[in-house]
């Protein structure tokens, strides 16, 4: 079966988020069709990030692509529009999205694909924890780069996820994405883009495989002062005044 990985790095993540996350997805047990570098305006250099990126990916073992898209458009080119065009840039129908700010289980993606299967109507995803700011600064007195689970040692807060919560890393086809009408590039900054996505794709009949098991942990990172920062209210105001909840009256 052929499948890319779509990996992205973003403004609010630091080269040390970037270099743990890197390192698990080298060590997968199952390895891509296509590997898909998507950084999104980040303050680093090329050369610092693909410096960082091939210290542990061969990228010369399968098709590799790397974009750097630099702009000034901060609070209105985030999640949503470049996970859209990260998960456009992959050549095969199935992909597994993958983000700098976590580190993951070595099995993960043999795992998300084995829950996914060959439906192409069908998002998996798995548990994850949060880990605070001091479980990420203290994260590497853990031997978590042999085993990643040693981080559940870390507090934490287990996300244990149903259909409607966010799991922004998961396996899925792009049949899927168009169905539940791609990420919404609408809502801008910090919001609902991951938990809104999955809603539209359940009611277009995707089912939804949650694994029941923590094959990921997301590290805690800075808001940088020119993003939005994670306030409730305004990502209710922005959800609700996207175009897609008049089109759903």
């Amino acid at each position: 079966m052929k499948w890319s990985l779509v990996f992205k790095m973003f403004r609010s993540v630091e080269l040390e988020h970037l270099e743990r996350s890197i390192y698990t997805v080298s060590r997968q047990t199952v390895a891509p069709s296509q590997f898909i570098f998507f950084d999104n305006n980040s303050p680093f250099s090329i050369e610092e990030i693909t410096n960082v990126v091939c210290q542990h990916v061969d990228t010369g073992k399968f098709e590799s692509e790397f974009h750097f898209v630099r702009h000034e458009a901060y609070q209105i080119k985030t999640l949503s529009w470049a996970g859209n065009r990260a998960i456009r840039a992959a050549r095969h129908p199935i992909f597994v999205m993958m983000r700098a700010d976590c580190v993951y289980r070595h099995d993960f993606c043999e795992q998300m694909l084995g829950a996914a299967g060959d439906n192409p109507m069908c998002y998996a995803t798995p548990w994850y924890t949060l880990l605070d700011e001091q479980s990420t600064k203290t994260m590497d007195s853990l031997p978590w780069r042999e085993n990643v689970d040693a981080l559940s040692a870390c507090t934490g807060n287990p996300m244990r996820a149903e259909v409607a919560q966010d799991g922004p890393s998961f396996c899925t086809n792009k049949l899927a994405m168009a169905m539940g009408g791609w990420y919404d590039e609408a809502l801008v900054g910090w919001g609902f883009d991951q938990q809104d996505l999955q809603k539209q794709m359940v009611n277009s009949g995707v089912a939804m495989k949650v694994v029941p098991e923590m094959l990921y942990y997301h590290m805690c990172h800075s808001i940088r002062p020119e993003q939005s920062e994670r306030d409730m209210a305004r990502a209710l105001l922005v959800w609700s005044h996207s175009p897609r909840r008049s089109a759903e009256l």
